[in-house]
Parts: structure tokens; sequence; C-alpha cells
């Protein structure tokens, strides 16, 4: 990769061992700085030998044209998307053949001003070529947008799915406080509480949504680390995401299931025990 002699420094990549580039001739198509996985491939068959054992060796590519040193190890730094590992990478300076991008830190509470400067500045400079500029953030989010797509995809179904499974459970818990009213009525007459009949009518519906979390425990992690395998990168799936997810599954159902419950709960016995 061609850069010129501040990249490293503009990104704030630190150097690992020996030295960044010199503003100067002498680096000038003859210093190399390898990142640390290119370092690693150099030094595989040498397994205690350090980083800075590659310092002043000489290096080069594509003929002795090129042939020069290794003045520098980078630390590694994604140059694609997490969907890659860093692969090896040699970055040197070869100002004869220019650049064909340009990389500018601003001030994030000015950009409208940076951006009117650099303007005119590449006005000066190159009027004959048009200015267009990105900002790194919207590069990157260019390279997770299906990841993103997927992402909005799957909260919608999962907001619908939860929707229509407090709808469901809302008309059963209604279903089951009619036909159990009668038992209701007895039960406040032997002078069961509201909190105790509340818990008797949501206990049955909480126990399904435990073994239905059961069943969709090995499911879920699964599905996710099947996702997880299209990143080079990735965090272990832990099992409190899902008791977290179970804990809130049982919230949801019991403020669902509770109002017809307690409704239910503080019906006039009288009204529930009279014959039809």
């Amino acid at each position: 990769m061609i850069v010129d002699p501040d990249y490293l420094t503009l990104y704030k990549i630190p150097i690992l061992a020996g030295r960044n580039f010199k503003n100067d001739a002498t680096d000038n198509a003859r210093a190399y700085i390898v990142n640390e996985t290119m370092a690693k491939e150099m030094l595989k068959d040498e397994p205690n030998a350090s980083y800075e054992s590659l310092i002043g060796k000489m290096y080069g590519f594509g003929g002795m044209d090129s042939t020069g040193f290794i003045a520098g190890v980078s630390a590694d730094f994604n140059f694609n998307s997490l969907h890659h590992k860093i692969e090896t990478l040699t970055i040197f300076c070869q100002k004869d053949w220019g650049y064909s991008e340009v990389s500018v830190r601003v001030n994030g509470s000015r950009v409208s001003d940076a951006i009117s400067h650099i303007a005119a500045s590449w006005a000066r400079v190159n009027p004959d070529q048009p200015f267009e500029y990105e900002f790194l953030d919207e590069h990157f989010a260019q390279l997770y947008e299906s990841d993103r797509a997927v992402s909005q995809v799957v909260a919608i179904l999962a907001g619908l799915a939860i929707l229509i499974s407090c709808m469901g459970l809302f008309g059963l818990a209604s279903y089951s406080a009619e036909r159990r009213v009668k038992e209701i009525g007895i039960r406040k007459v032997l002078g069961a509480s509201v909190q105790n009949i509340t818990a008797m009518l949501s206990i049955d519906f909480l126990r399904l949504v435990i073994i239905a979390n059961l069943i969709a425990w090995p499911i879920a992690r699964f599905g996710v680390s099947r996702w997880l395998q299209d990143f080079a990168y990735r965090i272990p799936v832990s099992w409190w995401v899902f008791i977290a997810a179970a804990g809130i599954a049982l919230l949801i159902a019991l403020l669902t299931v509770s109002f017809q419950a307690i409704k239910a709960a503080m019906a006039n016995p009288v009204k529930s025990l009279r014959t039809e």
C-alpha cells in the first residue's frame, strides 16, 4: 500500500518496532513498514525472534528497483471489513507515483468550514479535477449496509412476533378466566386474595413461556453462531444473553396476562356463582 509519510500518524496507528517514515528523500521508495501479521509471517521459522530483528533487513518486491529495507513494524489494523481477517500488509512511500486519495482529519464541530477550505485548496491545486469527498464513518456504513439491513429485518420480524404473541396470550388469558369464573368465585368466598388468584391464573402461562424458551435457546444459539461465522473476528455467544431474553419474555407475558387475571380476581363472587 502506497502512503505518504504522515499516514500512520494521521490514523494513530502505533509503531511496534523500528520507526515511522521520514519526510525526506532517503525513505522515498526505499523504506518499508510491515504490519504485525506480515512480521509474524516473516518470523514463523524463528519463534523466539523479536520484531526488532527485522529492522534494517533488505526488503522489496517486483525486482531490484524496489529493493529497500524494513524501517518499522506497525500494529495490525483493519483495511477491509470485519468479515475478513487482517492480512499481510506492506506500506511504503513513493512520492513520484502520486496519490489517488487524500485523508484529512477535521474538527467535528466545524465540518462545513473545513469542507469549504479543502474545496478551495483543491480548486487552486487541481482545478481540472472535480472535488469529491466522503466521510470515513459513511464509508464504514457502506461496508456493513447488508448487515444493517438484516438487523432491521430481524428487528421488525421480532417486533411482529412479540405483538402476535401478546395478542394470543391476551386471548388465552381471557378465555381461561371466563372458563374458570365459578372456581374463582368459590376461591374468593373461601378467602383467597386477589394476589393468590392472579398468581394462580398467571402461573400456567408463565410455565408455557419457560418451556418455549428452553426450546428456543438451542435454535437461537445455532442461528446466531452461524451468522457470526461471516465475521473474521467475533465474540462468543454467552448464555446470559438467553437468560436475559427469557426474563424479558416472562415480563412481557406477565404484563399481558396480569390484566385479565386481576380483572377476574376482582370480580364480584356473587355474580360469578350465580346460576345460569
